[in-house]
């Protein structure tokens, strides 16, 4: 987990508060994340936290070639005991069928990068699942003690938005040619927070994880010459983002507060997305035409100067949380709990659950939608 600091990541800092109890404020740090000159995510964490990143590279043994790039954040409180975490998307297929006149030629094997689509092949899970299989890749001794209920709206808004990207993927894939056809057997989606118990160093330790998987099993179906037909029945399925926090049983409740902010407002950026389908692309033509090029670098290359993130994010869906856009045109997520929001202008913000608790010389803001 904890991953040494890239050498080509600078770090922004910019202060914000928000209050834990009336009259009580906590400190945070919003971190842009650049490679080079080019932002590639955000992070806030509590202030005096050391915040830790590093980039991932495609290299056909552990990444798919569809999501060639992973960006992954680290913070550690000044003491070591407390640890927020968060990676972005991931792709992965699950071979379902791979046959040729009935005949399978094709078998799914965990862990071992499928040569037709260039994924990785791992056995289908639900979000549940997932959570699971990255705490327990942190801490092997942890147990699954709770997970927080989904409701039908949040399950039927992921549902929608699951669907909306299946239908933009189907269009992408009328044109396949003469003989050749996609169907789309089934979408679905689902979303998980659980949390663990574990003893580290004899202490007792408390743990929670956040994760999103999507997934859309289909058949590709191709015509053969001799007869017969090719079929391609697999599950493709991606994980968005996941977010993780592992802290002492005596400090778990304040740090599961600050573990809901550091997911609210912790993303990779819009031009990190596009450079990773540009990169995605690339890699795909330097494979065929047997160039050996430095993912990095092109990577680099790809990205926009400019800084923007899609504030409409699964987590919004997830998360009982308020948007405000600052004068400085940024935007932060705040837990609905704090109904009282300020700030003051040059970067600091003050969250509150009480209306005597207005800070002086702060200007109050409303939500954004």
């Amino acid at each position: 987990m904890r991953k040494a600091l890239a050498s080509l990541v600078a770090l922004v800092f910019c202060a914000m508060t928000f209050s834990t109890a009336l009259g009580e404020g906590v400190s945070y740090m919003r971190t842009d994340i650049s490679d080079g000159d080019m932002i590639v995510g955000r992070a806030l964490a509590p202030q005096g936290y050391a915040v830790q990143n590093n980039m991932l590279y495609f290299d056909g043994a552990t990444m798919s070639m569809t999501c060639p790039v992973q960006l992954i954040v680290d913070v550690l409180s000044p003491d070591g005991s407390i640890e927020m975490a968060y990676t972005s998307g991931l792709d992965y297929i699950h071979i379902l069928e791979q046959s040729v006149g009935g005949v399978a030629y094709g078998v799914h094997q965990d862990g071992v990068l499928d040569q037709t689509t260039m994924c990785m092949m791992f056995t289908e899970m639900t979000a549940g699942e997932y959570a699971d299989a990255m705490m327990y890749r942190v801490v092997p001794e942890a147990v699954c003690q709770s997970e927080t209920p989904v409701s039908a709206e949040v399950r039927a808004a992921l549902d929608l938005q699951c669907r909306k990207s299946c239908n933009a993927f189907s269009s992408m894939m009328t044109d396949m040619g003469a003989g050749t056809s996609l169907e789309i057997n089934d979408v679905r989606a689902s979303t998980a927070e659980r949390f663990y118990s574990m003893a580290l160093n004899g202490i007792p330790y408390r743990g929670v994880v956040s994760t999103l998987v999507s997934a859309v099993e289909m058949t590709m179906t191709a015509s053969m010459l001799y007869g017969g037909n090719m079929v391609n029945r697999m599950t493709s399925w991606s994980v968005p983002y996941c977010y993780l926090c592992i802290a002492p049983e005596a400090a778990f409740d304040a740090a599961y507060a600050d573990f809901r902010v550091f997911v609210a407002n912790t993303a990779e950026s819009d031009q990190f997305v596009q450079a990773r389908a540009t990169l995605a692309n690339q890699i795909r033509e330097s494979i065929l035409s047997g160039r050996s090029e430095s993912y990095a670098q092109m990577f680099a290359g790809d990205l926009d100067s400019d800084n923007s993130y899609n504030e409409d994010r699964f987590t919004d869906y997830i998360m009982d949380q308020n948007d405000y856009r600052l004068s400085s045109g940024e935007h932060v997520k705040i837990p609905t709990e704090y109904a009282y929001v300020y700030e003051d202008g040059h970067g600091g913000v003050y969250a509150t659950d009480s209306a005597l608790d207005a800070p002086a010389g702060m200007t109050q803001l409303t939500p954004s939608y």
